[in-house]
Order: C-alpha cells, then sequence, then structure tokens
C-alpha cells in the first residue's frame, strides 16, 4: 500500500458521497484495495456508509491536507489531489490565501460538491500584491479590497505616480496600523507587455537572479576546461546535430543516428547542467524556487541565468559541450535492445531549424544541408519505427491543432494555426524514448527516482463525457471496457472521421488528469509506460535532480551523504516543487495567451469570423474561431427570439426548422460590449488565470447556411 493509493481513494470519496468498493477495485486490484480501506479506516478518515452494500465514505472530522487553488466570491477551493476539489464557504476564512496548504475537514456533499471546513493553515503563502497608487492630500495610497493602505517609501513620489507597483502589506508591531511596503515599481498601466509583468509579480516570479547567485555564476569558466573531460567519453568526432526552433538559445539536446547491421543506434545528447549547479548551493536554492522556465508571447522567465541556459549548457553548433548522454540499440522493429547512459563531451556539428529540416523531407534541400542528407533519412526512419511502436504500446495520439502567438514591444499580436511538422515529431519521438529508457534504468536498479505519472482517467468521467458526445450527435462503435485503457481512448480518436473530430479530441483531453511527478513507480497513461523527464535541465528542475540522480550512479556524486530516508525526502520536495511550478507557469501561459487574444481580437472589431460550434448549454454557446483558434461566448439573449435552445438534444432550433448543434460553422463578430475591454483591467485580476471568454454576437446565420454547407462539404472531402 502506498500514500498514492490512498490519495486515489480519498480523490474519489471527495466528490461522490458514498463509493462501492468495487469502483476502487477499478483502480487497483483488490488486494491493494482491502489494505488501503483498511489503513484509511485504522486512521479514521473513512468508515462504512449508512447506505450500506459495501459502500465507504470520507469521515466527517477526517483531516485532508491539499493546497488553496482558486478563491471565488463564494468558495476556496482546496485541491487534496489532483483535479478533485474540496469547496470551502469563503466567508469565515478571508485570510486564506492561495497557495497556502492548510488540513480541511471534508464535512458533506452537495449538488455535487464535496463541501468542507478548514482545520487550520499549515503553511502560508506570503501573498504580492500589485495595484495603482492614489494620491490624497500629500500621501499615497493602494485599495485592497476596499480598503486604503498608506505607502510607506523612501523613494520620489513622483515615481510611482500612475505607476503599476508590487507591494506587501506590513503591521511591524501588534497594535500599529498595517500599512503598504513598496517593493518594486513595474511600469506605467500603458506599457506594452505590462499584462504579463503584473501577473508575474502577482506570482511572485523574480524577473532578475540575487546578487548572491549572479556571484556564483560568474565563478564558473566560460567554456569547457580540461578537467571538465575527466571521466567523460569523447563524442566530439561523432555527427552530432540540434534541431531546434530557427530563434532557440537555451539548445538542452542534440542528437545523432547511425544504421546498424541490426537495426538503429540512437544517441540523445543532453546538457549536463548538474555539472554546474551542485545541490544545496545557492544556485541550485534558486533553481529550487523557479522550478520551471516560464514562456510568454514577449519574453522568457527562465530557470537558469542566462550565463548558463544561452550560453555555457546551449548545445552550440562548433564548441565542445559537456553532456549526459543516453545511447540506446534497436532492432529492425524499433525495439530497444540495450541501453547505456554516461558522461560525455561533444560538440554539435550543425544547428539545424525545423523549417529547414522538413524541406529537406519535401526534397526542396538547402545548400548548407547536403552534406546531412542520407543522416537525417536515417533519423526519419528511426522515428518512424519508435511511433509506430509508440502507438502499438499505448501512445496517446492528440492531434489537437495548436496556434502561434507573434507578439512583442513593438509589434501588434498575430495569432495563426501552428502546423505541426515531421520534424518536430522526429525530436519528440526521440526525446519520449530517452524519457521512457531513463525511467526504465532507475526501475531495474530498483533505484529512487521521481516519475512523471499521469493517472488512469476515472471511469464516471468518461462515461459523463461519452453521453455529452452522443448527444452531440457522435455515435461510437465501442464498448466501454471495465477499466479505461489508452487502447480504448486511442480507438474513440481512431473511430471518428468528421468535420467535427477536432471537438472530439479536445474533448477527450478534458476526460485525462492532470499529469504530475511522483516518486511512485507508476505507468504514465499517455505514454503507455513508465516515464519520467530527463531531457530539459535547462528549464525543467525535475530533469536537473534526474541527472543528479544519474551521476549518483555513475559516479557516487550528488546524494552520496544521504541515506535512503533522507534521499526519499529531498526527491518528494523536488517532485512537490516540480509539480507546483508547472502548473504555476500553465497559469502564466495561459493568462498571457487570453490577454494576446484579447488584444488581437480589439484589433479586429468589426472584422466577420468563420467559428466552430465546441459547446452549448442553456444560455449560451461557447465558438472557436477558424483561423486563431480564440474560443468565445454566443449568449442566447443576444440571438433573437425565433431560436429556441433543447437541452436534451444540445441543439439550438429555429422556427423555420434550421438547427445549430456542437460542431456547426457559423459567422460571428466581435460583440460590442468587449470593445471597452482593457488588457491591463483583466490582468490586474486574474484568478489563477481565469480570464472571462470574449462574447461574440452571431450575423446572418440564416444568409450563411449555403457557405456553411459548402464549406463543411469541402472539410469532408479532405478528411476521406
Amino acid at each position: 500500500m502506498t500514500n498514492l493509493e490512498q490519495k486515489m481513494i480519498i480523490a474519489l470519496l471527495c466528490v461522490n458521497e458514498a463509493v462501492p468498493v468495487q469502483y476502487f477495485e477499478r483502480m487497483m486490484t483488490k488486494e491493494e484495495v482491502d489494505t488501503t480501506i483498511h489503513a484509511l479506516m485504522e486512521k479514521k478518515i473513512i468508515h462504512r456508509s449508512h447506505h450500506g452494500n459495501g459502500k465507504y465514505q470520507l469521515t466527517a472530522n477526517a483531516s485532508i491536507e491539499g493546497n488553496v487553488v482558486a478563491l471565488d466570491e463564494n468558495y476556496v477551493i482546496v485541491a487534496p489531489s489532483g483535479d478533485h476539489n474540496i469547496f470551502v464557504p469563503r466567508s469565515p476564512y478571508e485570510h486564506i490565501r492561495i497557495g497556502d496548504t492548510v488540513l480541511v475537514n471534508a464535512i458533506y456533499h452537495f449538488d455535487g460538491k464535496c463541501l468542507g471546513k478548514i482545520q487550520k493553515r499549515v503553511i502560508h503563502h506570503k501573498k504580492n500584491l500589485v495595484g495603482i497608487p492614489i494620491q490624497i492630500e500629500n500621501d499615497y495610497y493602494v485599495n485592497y479590497k476596499g480598503t486604503l493602505y498608506k505607502i510607506n517609501m523612501t523613494r520620489k513620489k513622483d515615481d510611482i505616480l500612475k505607476k503599476v507597483i508590487r507591494y506587501k502589506l506590513v503591521k511591524k508591531k501588534r497594535y500599529q496600523s498595517t500599512y503598504a511596503e513598496l517593493i518594486k515599481v513595474i511600469g506605467s498601466p500603458t506599457d506594452k507587455g505590462i499584462q504579463n509583468s503584473i501577473v508575474l509579480n502577482r506570482l511572485g516570479i523574480h524577473d532578475h537572479f540575487p546578487k548572491a547567485v549572479q556571484l556564483e555564476v560568474k565563478s564558473f569558466p566560460d567554456k569547457v576546461t580540461k578537467r571538465d573531460l575527466f571521466g567523460r567519453v569523447d563524442c566530439r568526432d561523432h555527427l552530432v546535430v540540434t534541431i531546434d526552433d530557427a530563434d532557440t538559445k537555451d539548445m538542452d539536446d542534440a542528437i545523432e543516428v547511425t544504421k546498424t547491421e541490426d537495426g538503429y543506434r540512437l544517441i540523445v545528447h543532453i546538457a549536463d547542467v548538474a555539472h554546474y549547479v551542485k545541490y544545496g548551493s545557492k544556485l541550485w536554492k534558486e533553481v529550487f524556487y523557479r522550478g520551471t522556465s516560464i514562456y510568454c508571447s514577449d519574453r522568457v522567465e527562465p530557470m537558469l541565468p542566462e550565463e548558463l541556459s544561452n550560453h555555457l549548457c546551449s548545445l552550440k553548433e562548433g564548441v565542445d559541450r559537456l553532456a549526459m548522454s543516453c545511447e540506446l540499440w534497436f532492432d529492425k522493429k524499433g525495439n530497444v535492445v540495450k541501453r547505456d547512459i554516461y558522461e560525455s563531451v561533444i560538440r554539435s556539428e550543425k544547428k539545424m531549424s525545423y523549417q529547414a529540416v522538413n524541406q529537406v523531407f519535401q526534397g526542396n534541400i538547402p545548400d548548407d544541408y547536403l552534406p546531412f542528407v542520407s543522416n537525417l533519412s536515417v533519423m526519419k526512419e528511426l522515428s518512424d519505427l519508435i511511433r509506430g511502436k509508440m502507438l502499438r504500446e499505448g501512445y496517446l495520439n492528440f492531434n489537437i491543432p495548436e496556434t502561434r502567438i507573434t507578439a512583442g514591444k513593438e509589434v501588434e499580436p498575430n495569432i495563426r494555426l501552428r502546423t505541426r511538422s515531421i520534424a518536430e515529431d522526429m525530436i519528440e519521438n526521440f526525446m519520449i524514448i530517452a524519457n521512457e529508457e531513463v525511467a526504465k534504468y532507475f526501475v531495474e536498479k530498483n533505484a529512487l527516482a521521481i516519475y512523471r505519472i499521469l493517472e488512469r482517467p476515472k471511469m464516471q468521467k468518461v462515461l459523463k463525457i461519452l453521453r455529452e458526445l452522443e448527444l452531440s450527435g457522435y455515435r461510437m462503435n465501442l464498448e466501454v471496457p471495465e477499466n479505461i485503457t489508452p487502447h480504448f481512448i486511442q480507438s474513440l480518436l481512431n473511430d471518428i472521421h468528421t468535420t467535427k473530430d477536432k471537438i472530439v479530441q479536445e474533448t477527450l483531453v478534458h476526460v485525462m488528469n492532470r499529469a504530475e511527478y511522483s516518486l511512485e513507480e507508476m505507468m504514465h497513461f499517455g505514454i503507455g509506460s513508465i516515464y519520467t523527464h530527463f531531457t530539459s535541465p535547462i528549464r525543467r528542475i525535475n530533469d536537473l535532480c534526474i541527472h543528479m540522480l544519474l551521476k549518483q550512479h555513475i559516479k557516487q556524486w550528488e546524494f552520496s551523504e544521504y541515506d535512503d530516508e533522507e534521499l526519499r525526502e529531498i526527491l518528494l520536495n523536488v517532485a512537490t516543487q516540480a509539480t507546483k511550478t508547472e502548473r504555476i507557469a500553465n497559469v502564466v501561459e495561459q493568462t498571457d495567451k487570453k490577454l494576446c487574444e484579447v488584444e488581437y481580437m480589439l484589433h479586429h472589431k468589426e472584422e466577420e469570423f468563420n467559428a466552430q460550434i465546441i459547446n452549448m448549454n442553456g444560455h449560451r454557446m461557447i465558438v472557436q474561431l477558424e483561423d486563431s483558434l480564440i474560443e468565445g461566448n454566443v449568449f442566447y439573449k443576444d440571438v433573437n427570439q425565433e431560436w429556441k435552445y433543447f437541452d436534451q438534444k444540445k441543439t439550438l432550433v429555429r422556427k423555420d426548422g434550421t438547427e445549430l448543434k456542437v460542431g456547426d460553422y457559423i459567422r460571428v463578430v466581435l460583440s460590442p460590449d468587449c470593445y471597452g475591454l482593457s488588457t491591463v483591467d483583466l490582468a490586474m485580476h486574474p484568478i489563477n488565470g481565469n480570464i472571462k471568454l470574449l462574447n461574440f454576437s452571431i450575423i446572418g446565420v440564416g444568409k450563411m447556411e449555403k457557405e456553411t454547407k459548402k464549406f463543411l462539404c469541402k472539410k469532408n472531402c479532405q478528411n476521406a
């Protein structure tokens, strides 16, 4: 029995009042269920339900630890595990903040929510506040939740006039009044990119590294030294290349592929960041705090200082670089038959771009790529073999369209569809197999490690989604198995080939749980195998820690002074921080995306757009613009009275019999009530990045019917 099994049962009970034991047996073996239930009952966390029939429920006074993930007007929302939340009435807990760790007593279920009360706050999250000062007579104040706090400052008052600032509320002595202490002037509300600065500052993300960290980085040599080469495999005469976006500076992976008599040899070389970042150093502590790099449309907030991420650790063309290499030998069917992991020194032969490599595959070969054509062809052969094997073993291939956002201080946002390329898929295949084999390395050694896990989707969630899809007109010829498997989800993806398949894929994505980092040796549901993250130590704390663990096995370095229990505690902290910072980064990146969409649409106020209906409910439909994938609302109250919504069929019907369902295309224009939107206003008040969708108006559905049918016919022909 593990903590993970306990968490799985508790999470299920958090969203269901009483659960029969059979539900638990869908997630784990009967023996595991019996052992876990016995342990939870001994701790008085769960008890047999009065409903009988082998059902269990949470004990009313059971204390469950979780993190506050969101606040709204009514609830403090606490996540004890994954996506399952406990809702706590807000009014008695105004002091609770996002990020706090709390103990919650689950009380009862109402309207599909598990309600509870907070027993105590375990860890207090220091909130970073952002606002614009107001002047009253000769002093400056900030308005926080309707109360004015005087700003205590030493700099000239003109410096903050009409500026966005970061501050904290301070109360030095018990009976002193609270005042605002100025931390930083972020900029003017009209500055380009100010919205991202606001969001980053609110989340406490630094835009600079502490001086002590900068001094530590300056002590590193600016190139690889002879001393660095001790004990390393010399791969500098190998045909090694990097393949990234043309403007990438932090290149942390390089590859080499050769054909052998029995199959293929692939070596994935990853930047050896752990050679420079030592556990317990000032640099490590800062990297641990950041946890991940954050990529916005107008900037990157890196995990590592630029001297490392873009220079000393970046696998640049023609320069000696230290690497951690994963060497894999394949047979002709794509099976890994041999593996070796070691420290190396490499020298990249060429910095390639996805765009140019795709040109090579299309036969339009740039002159400087002519010497590499044969090698690229071998790479593609191996990549196709790997992808085929992955699909057979349970890899989920979601082919969901993405957008590329271009923005900057001097550039208006531009949003266009991003086409997935052969070169990108090829590198992704190589990285996935390397991550998978490194995870297997730790399993075979029975050694502690951090794994990337994705739990099996819950049966009730899958059934709910399938019912919704049926209401929208989808018919599936598949039986639902007792246990949801990757092959079943992939079969659903393969079973539907219509103009609406994009919606089906996006719907099925929502069935999946959120991936996280864990010390449990558990299959990654989306990969179909045990898995970890090893290939991006420049931008992820977990990958860096995995490199440290590998060094421990190769050279008895990093963690040799710690026993297993101490090491477990270290890794647990890293796994928790990696998961937490990844989700913060997702919040920032999604907020940035929404803000760019707002700004983009405000530059296209009166333009008409083709939009696909992707969801419907009793008062609105959610539409997605065809060219940019921007989502927004169309409220029925804004549509003329000729239309009526039928919930049972999820259909909007006009008096003349014309129907609108999920998947149909309509023409829309930005609603006038969006014209007054300010990106700054939106950025000042995000709750976990949840910015409201834009609103659209339907224009001339009747006029567009012929065009819509023509469009749908075209799409069908393309898909056939």
